[in-house]
């Protein structure tokens, strides 16, 4: 599809631009050396005292002439002018061949045939003119067609007006005044030129930014007649760009309370290890799981514990230095990922401060809840050097929390096991309930 319409424009943009050039050299050229034979034929039969057969000619090469406008305003002028010199001639001539009334009356209805005649031809060649540069226009892209030789823009559509906020000033521009940086991207503007002289004959520009739009570029080098031409095409990608983020977003956030997801804290921890491998520094991963959430849930219904988890996403986001990540695992459980610990005990500030966050009531549906966390934590490198192994210890310091009390936290224990958990309380069935 992106091929076709591709073609497709270029096909409109010859068509445009062969139009003008055909127009120009026919109007300048082709009708100034036939309207100077003209006279020179008038002048000459005049001359002659307007011969009967010479003159029906020269009548029906007037007639012919009118082929010749591409303007109604030009035709009219022709008409009367060659009408007004005609009937000054035939009458200042004391004595002519063919009758006077009858040369006059077979030209009115020679001008008049041809004038009906190229007045439609006229109409039906503006309105395909207007047809054309109107699609041009509408088109929802922005386009500019440069001269090769001169890299300056000779035509451009409304969008492309818009798009540089130039209004009519575009024509005459050159295009390192336009996207000079989007291009030297990916080709020196010195060798821009060479380039299509290389025998390539498009270049294509992805994802650029250009006046805080995203943008797609397409240059075509193409022919009209003998001259060659630089084809800028400028697609809007914005709408597209803003999908692609939004899906990222929801690939890595929770809808809910709009933090990181579970992927996006895997993700990152995978680069917070390698970080700290390198600075040979400590992180702390922390679990939170609220106590007796489900109860709350219950209890208040589904959309006020929704409610309640996006207020305690936002006390903890408060509560996290700049830098640290705050995770909804899923839930009522979050992660939290701490970097750049110098010593255990700045963890230990830390979980101290998340328990305290919970000492305040939630207000929720105008009444006030009161809801605490357990929390378990495991610290790179002490208790594992991947991923895998610092969320499992941290999720087993956590239950161990559950069992000591709730509402505090605990730090993993390299001889704590689930099997030993279970061993320290004999009402404790499966670490994975609650």
């Amino acid at each position: 599809m992106g091929l076709l319409k591709s073609k497709g424009v270029l096909i409109l943009i010859s068509k445009l631009v062969k139009t003008k050039i055909e127009r120009a050299c026919f109007n300048t050229l082709f009708f100034a050396v036939f309207y100077l034979i003209s006279i020179c034929f008038f002048i000459g039969n005049a001359m002659k005292n307007f011969p009967e057969t010479t003159s029906l000619f020269y009548i029906v090469v007037i007639g012919v002439g009118t082929t010749f406008l591409y303007k109604i305003l030009l035709l009219k002028v022709y008409v009367v002018v060659t009408l007004l010199i005609n009937c000054i001639g035939i009458f200042v001539t004391s004595s002519t061949c063919i009758d006077k009334l009858t040369y006059l009356s077979y030209l009115i209805c020679i001008l008049i045939f041809t004038y009906l005649i190229s007045y439609y031809r006229i109409n039906k060649d503006m309105k395909k003119r207007i047809f054309e540069k109107t699609a041009f226009n509408e088109m929802m892209d922005a386009i500019l067609i440069l001269e090769e030789d001169t890299l300056k823009v000779i035509e451009c559509n409304l969008k492309a007006i818009q798009l540089f906020h130039k209004e009519d000033r575009l024509i005459g521009r050159g295009i390192d005044e336009l996207i000079l940086s989007n291009i030297q991207k990916k080709i020196p503007y010195n060798h821009f030129k060479q380039y299509f002289k290389n025998r390539n004959k498009e270049l294509a520009i992805m994802n650029e930014k250009l006046n805080n739009i995203w943008i797609d570029l397409h240059i075509k080098r193409f022919h009209v007649l003998e001259n060659a031409y630089i084809l800028v095409r400028i697609i809007d990608v914005s709408a597209h760009k803003k999908y692609e983020e939004k899906m990222k977003y929801l690939a890595y956030h929770d809808l809910l309370t709009e933090l990181p997801n579970r992927r996006y804290g895997e993700e990152r921890l995978k680069l917070a290890i390698h970080k700290a491998l390198k600075k040979k520094s400590m992180l702390g991963v922390l679990f939170i799981d609220l106590d007796k959430f489900k109860v709350a849930n219950d209890t208040l219904g589904h959309a006020a514990g929704d409610e309640l988890l996006k207020k305690v996403a936002i006390r903890l986001q408060r509560s996290v230095r700049k830098n640290d990540i705050v995770v909804r695992l899923g839930g009522d459980e979050f992660m939290i990922i701490l970097e750049d610990i110098e010593l255990t005990d700045e963890i230990i500030a830390i979980a101290n401060r998340m328990v305290n966050v919970f000492t305040q009531a939630f207000t929720i549906k105008g009444e006030e809840m009161y809801v605490t966390c357990s929390m378990g934590i495991a610290i790179f490198p002490q208790h594992g050097v991947d991923m895998e192994t610092l969320m499992e210890n941290a999720d087993i310091a956590m239950y161990q929390a559950k069992i000591c009390g709730r509402n505090n936290f605990k730090v993993f224990n390299n001889l704590l096991d689930y099997k030993a958990l279970s061993c320290q309380n004999n009402s404790y069935r499966d670490p994975t309930s609650k």
